[in-house]
């Protein structure tokens, strides 16, 4: 739980499973998030799409991934922009996001 309240884990946090169990955030953020109520999303593989998607339909707050992953959502989110389709998150014009997620990328 220590975890949990030292990154600001609440009951109202909705936790995207990006990273393999055995990393160390990918292991002991689920205890944190379990710890302080928050719900879970797990994915059955990375895909940059499918997170977005997530992200939009679970309204996620909170991911771990690895800089590949970031890297995947980052593409995703640039094709989605070329084609004229929403990205959860973004900013337009200047305004601030309607939503944020906190990220914590390994190895960063």
């Amino acid at each position: 739980m220590a975890l949990g309240w030292h990154t600001g884990v609440t009951d109202r946090d909705v936790l995207l499973h990006t990273l393999p169990m055995f990393h160390c955030n990918g292991w002991g953020m689920p205890y944190a998030v379990t710890g302080m109520g928050g719900r879970h999303v797990v994915l059955r593989k990375v895909d940059g799409e499918e997170i977005l998607r997530r992200i939009e339909d679970e309204q996620v707050t909170l991911m771990c991934g690895a800089p590949a992953v970031v890297a995947a959502v980052l593409a995703a989110a640039e094709s989605r922009v070329s084609e004229g389709r929403p990205v959860p998150m973004a900013a337009r014009n200047g305004q601030s996001p309607t939503r944020a997620v906190r990220i914590v990328v390994a190895g960063a």
